[in-house]
């Protein structure tokens, strides 16, 4: 299978992200292997309990039709039931080793990499770019966009905190007089 020369310009456009903003948007947790082995005991669990019997996902690309297939294993999420996974049983077009996404609601839906190198890649060239910034209030790796936004709301409402109290100030001084501070 052929994929695109450059997949994160793929991946950002058919997903409507800006160049300012990084892959992890979508997908902030990356799983230890302890998560991974939780995620995947999960969707197993519901898959033997016959909970897909009758769902079957309309992918993109050479990717199974499964709701869930365990022969996925979640590496990352996006602290919503979603995933991406390495996919151990692509269709015989689809290249052994793709990344794919697998969302709660929709089942696997497409490939974002053809492998989990390429996948890496992408990551390293955002960090080397500059897309992410270590936020120690959040203790996670951040896009520059949203740790300026969050620094922003974190300064409004700092700002309204002493607007707050300056108000309640004035409204004593009003109330009782100055000299009875």
């Amino acid at each position: 299978m052929q994929f695109p020369a450059d997949v994160r310009a793929s991946y950002r456009i058919h997903n409507g992200m800006s160049g300012s903003q990084g892959f992890i948007d979508n997908w902030p947790e990356f799983y230890s292997l302890s998560s991974i082995l939780e995620q995947w005991d999960c969707w197993r669990d519901l898959l033997e309990a016959g909970e897909f019997l009758e769902f079957e996902s309309e992918p993109k690309g050479p990717i199974k039709t499964d709701w869930w297939n365990i022969k996925w294993i979640p590496l990352l999420g996006n602290r919503g039931g979603d995933h991406c996974c390495l996919d151990l049983d692509p269709l015989p077009d689809g290249q052994l080793g793709q990344i794919i996404t697998m969302w709660h609601d929709i089942g696997a839906e497409e490939i974002i990499a053809p492998s989990f190198k390429k996948l890496l890649a992408i990551l390293a060239d955002d960090l080397n770019a500059g897309v992410y910034i270590f936020s120690e209030e959040f203790g996670e790796l951040v896009t520059v966009t949203e740790f300026e936004e969050r620094n922003v709301e974190q300064r409004k409402q700092e700002h309204m905190g002493q607007l707050g109290q300056f108000l309640k100030r004035a409204q004593f001084i009003k109330q009782y007089g100055k000299n009875s501070s």
